[in-house]
């Protein structure tokens, strides 16, 4: 089966000459076959399918076509009596042979792998430079085939549908993978008289479900899953044998062949498990007011209790403000704006976007066909209406305006296709694009679309979780809340546990300030239909490089939910999403993002307040830190360098808000003035972008006491700004260390656990000895140390509240470790640089929450099992 789905072709371009192009030499062929069936199923229902039958005129005189049948292992399943007469013509067969033999990029081929059909298998594809050529000439004799056929003249081809009846080739619950095949059989008789049948092979295979409930979910646990299609195209846009009342689309020159109405597309998606779509067709094809209504009509009439249809649009755009790369477009569009396309989805009446004629989809030397995209962006939004952009990282009408581009946080798009076409995985690509939007400061929801211009075909299909009935209302709904995730068989529906509610998958969290300290959790639910697969969770931040990965869980299989804690961030919008791959590709699933909007600065009090002044400067220790600035209050920071060491700062910020500059001083040489720029700076951050950096050796030979300040740029028209900030390389000045509660309760193995402590290239490190082999323990802080207090076999000496670190507190708060043969605590989840022990970090558990700072006191013991029973070590006295 080949799916060929269309694209505009580029124009010859000046200096390149025509060259001749012979098809190969061939047996004459009474009728070429081009089978438009789906190839794969969920729900085995009756669906209709179409052959495309071509009289090329290598026989003499007229076909009759008789009747097609659907058979079975020679049964007949179906059958309908034709009465189409054919004449003998070659253009359109050699058309559609040029078409094949065209490269990827000058006629995309999306979908299925395309398989030669009017061309001879043996005939080599065209190369570029070929292709262009050839390219012009296809648009120009498809536009004169359109051309006579619309005046009348009798066709070549002719399409007739035919039913397959899925329901009796196999059984509901055929396990997926289970594979049938169908007949497809033509009777005709010829010019002479003689009858002839043909018989064409299909094979029909089934696919997993798509998920429909998720049950472990927290929030919305009464969610129905739909899944559905955002971009469906139909034989309102073939470029030659449109339906009514729908002119020829020349613009579409080359689809040919293949499209359906969206009845018959019913029909393939309840077969493929899904329960919507929206149609989608070109804005270029769908022209006119009376063929916009009729596609309202048409989608009206196909809603019932179990499906719907939605009239919406493709709509064309003209590319504005720098360019990220360029595709062939530019070529199409004789270097003239290029054009790109956004899904235009709950819109009311029809939006202009070029035309059907020759070239009326961009703007080139002689034609002027398009709107702006933010113009046409603006016009979605008034009728209340939300936009998405489609294949954006294309090498073809790809999304190349990112600059440009705002999201949901401006009143742009609303989401962004990473999904397109027929397969997908990892993150690069549609994926990738979307993500590098998100990084540079865009809200935007991900959506998917198979970009069907023929029969339907399995995909990653948008399964919105609906909330109360199954109708358009609440199926948009879902859809512009961000409530859906992609897939092709996988379920995957992510959550986080905020302030004792479960925020859902979607949601836009605005966060107070003080930002709250206390970690997250962060909930993927899954459902791995079968397979067995990785859940990988990531977490972003604007201004950001890139994603982190917060959390891999491999060898899932069924119904489930991975878990990870998480602290929240203050400096700029963060984001989580859930990704699912199974073990060998072929399943994947993607979450739509929970984003925490970051509270809005102002001169807020943060961990180092009051800290303003180079006489004020707060005293710094390697860590990372969530801070803020305002043009009244700039941050100074104080701390040693010791000699040979190299100091390292970096600021992630978004200039958009406030631009943040930051200088590193010899102590002696601070400056208080904001305008002072770089002058007698031992460093410099003061680029006006997002994000500064500091790097600095100590040459000197000697220590050196440094102040950093951090203030708004005076020029910057923000007066205040979050900041994320990460240091290392300063000199520790090494906490006042006391044991406390010493000697410990014994353990099974004679002896008490001794904690130590040492601060030797970090904060605070703890050491462990004395314990029962084989038993597991974590730390415990408190800013209170008591009297011993028996519990269980120990003595707890620590005062409420009490922290853990644990594996609910998670990440370098986790400090679980087992007790070695020779009664050493072995780190086991990496948070230590010996590997034994546990490396504190500046962040604390909660409770008590927040952060170590210069001038504290904490206290730590270890608490362990101990057979049936557990104990504490002795205890430490850190003074920071």
């Amino acid at each position: 089966m080949r799916k060929t789905v269309s694209s505009l072709p580029l124009i010859l371009v000046a200096g390149l000459s025509w060259m001749s192009v012979q098809d190969s030499a061939n047996a004459p062929r009474d009728l070429v076959i081009e089978v438009h069936v789906l190839d794969a199923v969920r729900n085995p229902l009756p669906f209709v399918g179409q052959l495309t039958v071509h009289h090329p005129g290598e026989i003499q005189g007229d076909i009759q076509l008789t009747g097609v049948e659907v058979q079975n292992n020679g049964s007949v399943l179906w059958s309908q009596d034709l009465d189409i007469s054919l004449r003998g013509d070659s253009e359109y067969g050699d058309l559609q042979g040029l078409i094949e033999r065209l490269p990827e990029g000058v006629a995309p081929h999306h979908g299925d792998a395309h398989e030669r059909v009017y061309s001879d298998p043996s005939d080599p594809e065209f190369t570029l430079l070929q292709g262009l050529e050839v390219r012009d000439d296809v648009i120009r004799r498809v536009h004169a085939l359109s051309n006579r056929l619309a005046a009348g003249e009798r066709p070549s081809f002719t399409q007739p549908r035919l039913i397959v009846p899925a329901d009796q080739l196999m059984f509901p619950d055929a396990p997926p993978g289970t594979e049938v095949s169908v007949d497809l059989v033509l009777h005709y008789t010829l010019a002479s008289g003689v009858q002839r049948t043909r018989s064409l092979n299909h094979l029909i295979q089934k696919l997993p479900s798509l998920p429909r409930v998720l049950g472990n979910l927290e929030s919305g646990a009464g969610y129905t899953i739909h899944p559905g299609d955002l971009h469906v195209h139909s034989c309102h846009g073939e470029a030659a044998g449109a339906c009514a009342p729908s002119d020829n689309c020349a613009a579409e020159s080359f689809q040919l062949s293949g499209s359906f109405s969206f009845a018959e597309l019913k029909t393939q998606f309840q077969a493929l498990g899904v329960d919507w779509f929206t149609s989608t067709d070109h804005s270029y094809c769908v022209d006119t007011d009376a063929e916009y209504a009729a596609v309202v009509s048409e989608c009206a009439a196909i809603v019932d209790a179990n499906f719907i249809a939605i009239p919406d649009m493709e709509l064309s755009s003209e590319e504005q403000g720098p360019q990220t790369g360029s595709d062939l477009f530019d070529l199409l569009c004789l270097f003239g704006p290029s054009a790109n396309h956004m899904g235009a989805h709950g819109i009311s009446t029809r939006l202009y976007g070029g035309d059907s004629g020759f070239l009326g989809f961009c703007n080139g030397l002689f034609s002027t066909a398009l709107n702006g995209f933010i113009s046409n962006i603006s016009a979605v939004n008034a009728q209340g209406g939300w936009t998405i952009a489609n294949h954006p990282a294309a090498g073809e009408l790809g999304w190349n305006s990112r600059e440009a581009t705002v999201g949901q946080e401006a009143g742009g798009l609303h989401g962004v296709e990473v999904w397109n076409g027929t397969s997908m995985s990892g993150q690069g690509g549609g994926v990738g694009a979307w993500v590098d939007w998100l990084l540079a400061g865009r809200r935007l929801y991900a959506y998917s679309g198979s970009d069907t211009h023929d029969e339907a075909h399995g995909f990653g299909a948008n399964c919105a979780l609906v909330d109360g009935a199954f109708t358009q209302a609440n199926l948009e709904d879902a859809l512009r809340a961000g409530r859906s995730f992609i897939s092709n068989g996988p379920g995957l529906v992510i959550e986080v546990g905020y302030g004792g509610a479960d925020l859902e998958m979607g949601t836009v969290q605005s966060l107070p300030y003080p930002v709250p300290s206390a970690p997250v959790e962060v909930r993927a639910h899954f459902d791995t239909v079968g397979a067995s697969g990785t859940v990988t969770l990531f977490r972003g931040q604007v201004g950001a490089a890139g994603e982190v990965v917060m959390g891999i869980s491999p060898g899932q299989t069924g119904v489930g939910t991975y878990s990870v804690a998480m602290s929240l961030i203050a400096s700029s919008r963060s984001w989580v999403r859930a990704y699912f791959e199974s073990d060998d590709g072929a399943l994947v699933a993607y979450s739509n993002p929970i984003f925490f909007e970051a509270p809005a600065p102002g001169c807020n009090a943060d961990t180092f307040s009051p800290n303003h002044t180079c006489a004020t400067a707060a005293p710094l220790v390697n860590g990372s830190y969530n801070l803020e600035v305002c043009k009244s209050e700039p941050d100074f920071l104080s701390f040693t360098v010791a000699a040979g060491d190299t100091f390292d700062a970096w600021m992630t910020f978004t200039t958009g808000v406030a631009d943040v500059d930051v200088m590193l001083y010899d102590a002696g040489a601070c400056s208080d003035d904001q305008n002072s720029g770089c002058t007698s700076t031992l460093a410099c951050g003061f680029s006006g972008s997002d994000n500064e950096s500091l790097n600095w050796t100590n040459a000197s030979g000697a220590d050196v006491d440094c102040l950093m300040r951090i203030h708004v740029w005076p020029g910057s028209p923000g007066d205040a700004n979050y900041y994320a900030l990460d240091v290392m390389g300063i000199t520790p000045g090494g906490p006042s260390i006391n044991s406390f509660c010493d000697p410990a309760n014994a353990n099974s193995s004679g002896s008490p656990v001794t904690l130590a402590a040492s601060s030797s290239g970090v904060l605070l490190h703890l050491e462990a000895t004395g314990g029962p082999a084989g038993q597991f323990g974590f730390m415990l802080v408190s800013g209170v140390s008591v009297a011993g207090i028996p519990v269980s076999a120990g003595l707890l000496c620590l005062g409420a509240p009490i922290g853990r670190y644990n594996a609910t507190a998670g990440g370098a708060l986790n400090s679980l470790g087992q007790f070695s043969s020779a009664g050493v605590l072995v780190n086991l989840v990496g948070t230590s640089t010996t590997g034994t022990g546990f490396d504190v970090p500046t962040s604390l558990p909660n409770p008590p929450g927040g952060i170590i700072i210069p001038g504290a006191t904490w206290n730590f013991q270890l608490w362990y099992r101990d057979g049936a029973s557990s104990n504490f070590s002795s205890g430490i006295e850190a003074g920071f």
